[in-house]
């Protein structure tokens, strides 16, 4: 896989407020995640602690099992802590109520899932249309907002067509396109290249590394295929719900 790295490594942070443009944009304190599996309670997370700056490409490595998308869905708001605390873009997600975090789910963070989650029967470009179903208020140039994020993942001439009939690699990069639609502060990406072929797979990577590069997005990428670490300015392992590697 070759992939053009995202940006120079990292070095230490520096010491500003949390949402200010030079303080993280991510900071997880002692953060967990418990659930019950028959009865019995594990934590899926465990006392996690790390930031993240703005303009970051990060990846998440660790096995199935190892706490990547309780960690991913915590950060994204889908989710809420058990203890610790997480802050993004100075929100402290766990105080948020429920129509703010709603709100910050749609308009500060992108999602990418594995399993894509297009509508079929919909054209490439209403799929990435579908966070300004949910927005608030009026919402100026949508349509050309929507060609351009396609433009950027290079599907422009695919508009309008049917998500039946795109391939797996053109399902993702609408995805994508979803994703960065709204011009998210944090893209999170949950093992994009799960459903596809290497050589997809590695195009997919190179396309979040090239958004992150161009577009200053931060990006966090959960996988466990640790070559991706590569890409990297920032790389956390995860084993049994504990950090073992952080920030270099």
């Amino acid at each position: 896989m070759t992939t053009s790295p995202p940006g120079a490594p990292r070095t230490a942070p520096a010491a500003a407020p949390p949402g200010s443009p030079a303080g993280p944009l991510v900071q997880a304190e002692r953060l967990s995640r418990r659930f019950a599996r028959e009865g019995v309670p594990f934590a899926a997370l465990h006392e996690v602690t790390f930031e993240v700056r703005r303009g970051e490409f990060g990846v998440l490595v660790g096995r199935s099992g190892s706490g990547k998308t309780t960690l991913l869905n915590l950060l994204g708001g889908l989710d809420r802590p058990t203890a610790g605390r997480v802050v993004v873009d100075g929100l402290e997600l766990g105080r948020l109520p429920d129509r703010t975090l709603s709100r910050f789910r749609n308009e500060k963070v992108g999602f990418v899932f594995q399993a894509f989650h297009l509508r079929n029967a919909e054209t490439a470009l209403e799929n990435v249309l579908t966070p300004f179903l949910f927005a608030r208020g009026r919402q100026r140039d949508v349509r050309a907002r929507g060609l351009r994020a396609l433009a950027a993942v290079g599907l422009s001439e695919l508009a309008q067509q049917r998500g039946s009939t795109l391939s797996a690699g053109q399902r993702q990069r609408v995805a994508i396109a979803r994703a960065i639609v709204r011009d998210p502060v944090l893209l999170l990406a949950d093992e994009p290249t799960g459903n596809l072929d290497a050589e997809t797979g590695a195009g997919v990577i190179d396309l979040l590394a090239r958004l992150n590069r161009e577009r200053g997005t931060t990006v966090l990428v959960a996988t466990h295929d640790a070559d991706l670490t590569a890409a990297a300015t920032l790389v956390l392992a995860l084993r049994d719900g504990r950090l073992v590697e952080g920030p270099r």
